[in-house]
């Protein structure tokens, strides 16, 4: 190949129209560079006597700049908060029973929570009186500002009422309209200190001249709201003025006046500028051989690649010297995936065609010409009709469970029983049109013989294998998006005991679960499978994952982070992806142990916590990371040792990816608190609540085309920039790249976030089928007084001071609660709710709480 390349070299500077090279391009490149900076050299060289004050005026401009940029960030943050509190359905009920002591203990809560705020008003369209009952008084400005935001659609702007008195303080207003017709059924006013403004004019540091803050009326009647520096003595009209969003303010400076400087030191410019030239050259001649270099090594990576696209091989991994050339080698080395593919799909079906003659009936009748046909994709699927009506084995319907297919090892999973559903998932990821299927498997004990079962069981319905070997669950749907059309069985017991193990399949990017699950287990029974002998690779795929996170996730600064692996799968990389990102890390627990002895690997239980939190303290850590058992879940403790439940996880990326994709949907499960709603409100996003479950979410996900979704329990799944599926390691290194643009500490950034008093998950363990029971008579108790009930996965009971969800477990026979509310008072009232509405239906029911 290199011969080739280098004839084709030659072939090429023999020709008439030859053209010139990097080198003389990059030459060019230096003595243009050279040329700017004499001439840049001696614009300074004249001009240098005025460079002092034209710094000056920078400096002073660019104060400006800033505290206009910051007072008109405040104002749209305190103006979005204020708008999702006005298009809460809880605030335009309250209005429209016009109870007025309602909207007071309403008014109390908000004060209690609106970051900063000294008083919120809640009142009723066409208020007319000034107010003196409560500091600060609402006066005849405030009035004013409130007929205004009913009047016309667009909120007024911030105004400094009673300026001037011991109770001046920022004033805004949001109407609160009805959803249906807009019409206004009243006014949310808050009062804001304006002690604020003079405390973000000194934030800026280092004013060169004098710089106010103005509330302006009129030209002649501005009032200076706070202020620093001084006024030249010569000018009295400032040099500039600068609009503040969201405010009938403006920012008004005045530059400095500064002494002219001797001309001796222009001469100090002579050496430096000399110096500048001679490195600026060389520095420019060795990117030049360094990018030819890069350039040449990435040209043999073309040729490779082509050849093996042309050779139907297996493409070798290739990463590009020069970045703007990856995609391209991407692009060639998913190519010759595609063809090597398609050749292993000819070759299987002459194989099918080849049992056919000796002896495996083919419904003729199923093959046409277009599912015969060949696209850039894949096959259509080709239908053989089953080889026995007989069940291969027995394998008890207790555990294909709603998610994935789980049991108790030796018990009710076999490696007999994981045989006979290796040949039933082949079976229809055939019938689906699939050829290729990833398998992987995680560090349990019994997951290597399992996943040997489960690779027979795919080859012998004729399905060619590709195992990954001992991988968390998130590589094993990588694999198969990177390898196949989506096509990936992991062998993984997930958090559950030692003793268990089970099976997540996935077919055409989608995870199976209810019904897609109940159809394995038909298959088995009614013996509606294939046979065949498929084709097993052996292929490693965590460095292509890593590469993968690495070159799209990017860190502002390191970060020393403390890894909790459990002993699960995740230890065989989780260390080293967040090194590589540039993080200093300590490890609890990263190597691969079946039995779990340190704790269990589930990091939505509270005790399952205790470790990191308090290794996060004693290494001053940044912040602290635990996952799951197959690593598709992650719990985050911050640098003080606090655990920050995935739902509040789940507010700050929603804030982020709303940032960039404004309008975007967020999913998250019914575990998940009303804060969140708020927030993604606030972001610009629109919030969705979901049934629980991370099969449940993905395909919510990709029915709505969602940017991010994520469940209480720690499955956290990125549709921007990322595949949609769940991945604890990828949703930790998004979070890190986050922190990471923030100077504060992780505590400091996840205390501005708003929190209820909540608790962790409550289970209570009952008999197969028990729970379907209680939750059916559930359903016939009457609604409960002053509360909204929601039905999207068991009974969600929404009340003005928190909630309560009672729903029935998914993956083992018991029922689920969990509580928020706003203080610990009500937190007991919604639990006593409950406890009322369980005793009636179920008096011996021994609940946790």
């Amino acid at each position: 190949m290199k011969r080739q390349n280098k004839q084709s070299e030659q072939t090429y500077r023999g020709g008439e129209q030859a053209g010139h090279g990097i080198r003389w391009y990059w030459l060019m490149a230096v003595v243009g560079v050279m040329v700017l900076i004499i001439l840049a050299w001696a614009m300074v060289y004249l001009q240098f006597h005025d460079r002092d004050e034209s710094l000056a005026a920078r400096q002073i401009e660019t104060g400006a700049q800033a505290l206009a940029g910051r007072l008109s960030e405040q104002n749209l943050f305190r103006l979005q908060l204020l708008e999702g509190i006005a298009r809460d359905p809880n605030t335009t009920a309250l209005f429209r029973l016009n109870d007025r002591m309602a909207l007071r203990e309403r008014e109390d809560q908000l004060t209690q929570i609106v970051p900063g705020v000294l008083r919120i008003r809640l009142l009723p369209a066409g208020q007319r009186e000034p107010d003196s009952s409560v500091m600060p008084h609402l006066g005849y400005a405030s009035l004013e500002l409130m007929r205004q935001a009913e009047k016309q659609l667009q909120t007024p702007p911030a105004e400094v009422h009673q300026f001037g008195s011991a109770q001046q303080y920022v004033a805004m207003v949001v109407a609160v309209r009805s959803a249906e017709d807009e019409t206004v059924l009243g006014v949310i006013h808050a009062a804001f200190p304006a002690g604020g403004l003079q405390d973000s004019v000194d934030s800026v540091k280092e004013y060169a001249g004098r710089v106010e803050v103005r509330q302006v009326v009129d030209r002649a009647s501005a009032l200076v709201l706070a202020m620093a520096g001084s006024v030249p003595p010569d000018q009295q009209q400032p040099d500039g003025t600068l609009p503040v969003s969201g405010s009938i303010w403006e920012v008004a400076y005045w530059k400095s006046s500064v002494g002219k400087e001797g001309f001796t030191n222009d001469l100090m410019l002579l050496l430096p500028g000399l110096v500048a030239i001679v490195l600026s050259a060389a520095l420019l001649l060795l990117l030049a051989e360094g990018m030819r270099r890069a350039l040449k090594k990435d040209q043999y990576s073309i040729l490779e690649l082509m050849e093996s696209v042309m050779m139907g091989k297996s493409p070798t991994r290739h990463m590009a010297r020069l970045l703007d050339m990856q995609a391209t080698l991407e692009i060639l080395e998913h190519q010759a995936r595609e063809v090597r593919t398609r050749r292993i799909e000819r070759r299987a079906k002459r194989k099918r065609d080849a049992g056919s003659r000796h002896g495996i009936t083919v419904d003729e009748d199923l093959f046409s010409a277009s599912d015969m046909a060949e696209d850039s994709r894949s096959l259509p699927p080709v239908r053989t009709t089953a080889l026995s009506s007989a069940p291969v084995t027995a394998v008890p319907v207790s555990i294909f469970r709603a998610y994935d297919i789980r049991g108790l090892v030796d018990d009710t999973l076999n490696e007999e029983g994981v045989e006979a559903i290796g040949r039933a998932v082949g079976s229809e990821i055939y019938e689906q049109g699939f050829q290729t299927v990833v398998v992987a498997r995680d560090g349990r004990h019994s997951s290597e013989r399992l996943a040997e079962a489960l690779v027979r069981g795919l080859r012998g319905s004729g399905r060619d294998v590709i195992d990954v070997g001992l991988a968390p669950t998130p590589l094993l749907y990588f694999a198969a998006h990177e390898f196949t059309a989506g096509c990936g069985v992991v062998v993984t017991g997930s958090h559950n005991p030692p003793e268990y193990n089970g099976i997540k399949v996935v077919i055409g990017g989608e995870s199976l679960s209810s019904e897609g699950i109940q159809s394995i287990y038909r298959r088995i029974q009614q013996g509606n499978l294939l046979q065949g002998d498929g084709d097993l690779e052996t292929r490693g795929i965590i460095p292509e994952y890593t590469d993968r996170v690495i070159n799209d996730v990017s860190l502002a600064r390191g970060m020393k982070v403390v890894v909790d692996c459990g002993n699960g799968a995740s230890s065989v990389l989780a260390t080293q992806l967040f090194q590589q990102l540039g993080c200093e890390v300590e490890e609890l627990f990263c190597d691969v142990d079946g039995d779990f002895p340190n704790h269990h690997p589930d990091p939505s239980r509270p005790e399952n916590m205790q470790a990191l939190s308090k290794q996060v303290v004693e290494s001053k850590a940044d912040i602290g990371f635990a996952f799951d058992g197959d690593g598709d879940r992650v719990g985050v403790v911050d640098a003080s040792g606090k655990i920050i439940w995935p739902d509040r996880v789940l507010m700050y990326l929603a804030m982020d990816v709303l940032s960039r994709e404004p309008g975007g949907d967020i999913v998250y499960d019914v575990k998940c608190s009303r804060h969140l709603a708020n927030v993604v409100l606030a972001n610009g996003g629109r919030p969705l609540m979901w049934m629980s479950g991370h099969s449940m979410l993905k395909a919510k996900m990709k029915e709505t085309g969602a940017l991010l979704a994520g469940e209480f329990s720690g499955h956290i799944m990125f549709a921007e920039r990322w595949y949609g599926f769940d991945d604890g390691l990828y949703a930790a290194a998004r979070l890190l790249e986050i922190l990471t643009l923030d100077p504060r500490s992780s505590t400091e950034i996840f205390a501005e976030l708003p929190e209820s008093v909540s608790t962790p998950e409550y289970s209570v363990a009952l008999k197969e089928g028990e729970s379907d029971v209680i939750m059916a008579a559930l359903d016939k108790q009457p609604d409960l007084p002053g509360a909204r009930l929601l039905r999207i996965d068991g009974l969600r009971a929404e009340f003005e001071q928190g909630w309560g969800l009672v729903r029935t477990s998914n993956t083992t026979p018991a029922l689920i609660f969990r509580f928020e509310a706003e203080d610990e008072d009500a937190l007991n009232l919604v639990m006593d709710v409950f406890r009322n509405l369980l005793g009636q239906v179920q008096p011996d029911l021994k609940l946790p709480f």
